[in-house]
This record gives C-alpha cells, structure tokens and sequence, in this order.
C-alpha cells in the first residue's frame, strides 16, 4: 500500500482543520494541550485544592529529591513518571521504581509536581511522592494510574491559556448543601489572587469565550469547599500550553 503522507482531521472538499484538534495532534509547534484532573472524596467547610488528600496542598518551600513509596509491600516493580519543576521553573521529568514501602529517592531535584502517571505495572496500594519530611505532594489513588490533583505550576518559558473549568459534586438538590468553586493564582513573589468564585450544586462548567491567560511560575489551585457536609468533588481544568520563545538553529 503506497504511503499517502500525514493523515489529516479535514473533509475532503475542504480545508479546515479545528485549531484545538491541531494542537492535540502535536502539529502546532510550541503549543500543547493541558488538562488537569483534580477529585477529593471529602471536601468540607474550607477552600482546599481538590486531589486525592483530603487536606490543603502546601507547595514546597525548597527544591529537594522525592521518595516514591507504596502503602503495599507488594508494589516492588511499578514505575511511574514524575512530570514537574526544577528550582528555575524548568520542566523536569524522571521514572522512579517503586520498592514496596520503603522510599525510592529520585536523582534529580523538584520544586514543583505537576503530575504523575504509572508507565510500568498495576500497583495494588497507594503510591505516594513524598520529600525526606514526608510530605506528600502527590499520591495515586489504588485504581487511578495517575494522579487527580487539582493544582498546576506553569513552567518557565511558557504561558497557560485556560479555555474551560468544570466541577462535579456529590450534593443532591434537596440536602440544602451546595459547593463553591474558585480558581487560585499565587505568583512566584507570593502575591494571591482569586481569578473566579461561584456557587454550584451537582455541577458548574465555566467556559470562556477568550481564554484566561496565566504567565510563567504562577501556581494554580482548583479549589473548592462545601456548605454543609463533606462532599466528593471533582474538577477538571482544560487549556493550551504554549512556550513564549523557541530557540533553534
């Protein structure tokens, strides 16, 4: 069978190809797509980022090796990316093994988590990252593969557009319990800011016409609390990831 080429998202009388699709498909340099899962089983009265620990996110005040552990001894042979920041804000990353509950320390340095995802093995408990204090700053939930943790630290050299938020709780309509969700922004220099707050019941989906803009180092939070009772929550932050400048040759 002859090779036609790249294999193109257009109809074959015209020649549009949505912007989004081409930014998913890696065909616009510099540009990527972003989505950040966040879910908590157990929001309460207070404004917490939602992810798997049902307490506040701390970012880490100083850049240090990580350890990756599993509540299981069993869990000897799953590896996992670690997606995050070194102290300048550059995008870092590395694949760590775990050793059942003993701490696997990574090689390289982190200021800042974003994500991580299992690449090898099905671990049967909870893995968790944590500093040498023990601090957890990411934990996979036993099921999920990866992390859910609402919170987002944009890299150096880059700048986040964010296009749409969303947030699902577990309220009914009639229990008089009701969510808040807010969106918050800390830059580098400490200064906070709230860029969105709004009440919801089972869901809010905030889509924005022009996307919102973050610059480099800011730390995002995808937060929310609840009125009454403790509540699942889950939220998912959707934008476009794009590197300011491009060096080359």
């Amino acid at each position: 069978m002859a090779n036609l080429g790249i294999v193109r998202s257009i109809t074959q009388v015209g020649r549009y190809e949505p912007f989004e699709l081409q930014v998913s498909r890696g065909q616009i340099t510099g540009h990527e797509t972003l989505n950040v899962f966040g879910f908590a089983s157990a929001v309460s009265s207070s404004f917490v980022a939602v992810w798997e620990v049902n307490a506040a996110y701390v970012f880490p005040t100083v850049a240090s090796t990580m350890l990756l552990s599993s509540s299981s001894a069993s869990d000897t042979a799953v590896t996992v990316q670690i997606d995050g920041l070194d102290e300048s804000y550059n995008r870092i990353s590395e694949n760590v093994t775990s050793n059942g509950t003993a701490g696997v320390a990574t090689t390289k340095v982190f200021w800042r988590i974003n994500s991580v995802i299992t690449i090898a093995g099905v671990a049967v408990g909870t893995l968790f990252v944590k500093n040498a204090g023990g601090t957890v700053y990411a934990q996979i939930t036993i099921g999920n593969g990866r992390t859910n943790m609402g919170v987002y630290t944009v890299p150096a050299n880059h700048s986040f557009y964010l296009k749409q938020t969303d947030a699902w709780s577990s309220t009914s309509v009639t229990s008089g319990t009701f969510a808040t969700y807010r969106t918050l922004v800390v830059s580098p220099t400490g200064i906070s800011n709230i860029v969105l707050q709004a009440p919801f019941l089972n869901q809010i989906a905030i889509e924005r016409p022009m996307p919102t803009y973050f610059p480099e180092k800011v730390d995002l939070q995808f937060q929310c609390k609840s009125s009454g009772s403790a509540l699942n929550i889950g939220t998912l932050a959707i934008g476009i990831l794009i590197k300011d400048f491009i060096t080359g040759s």
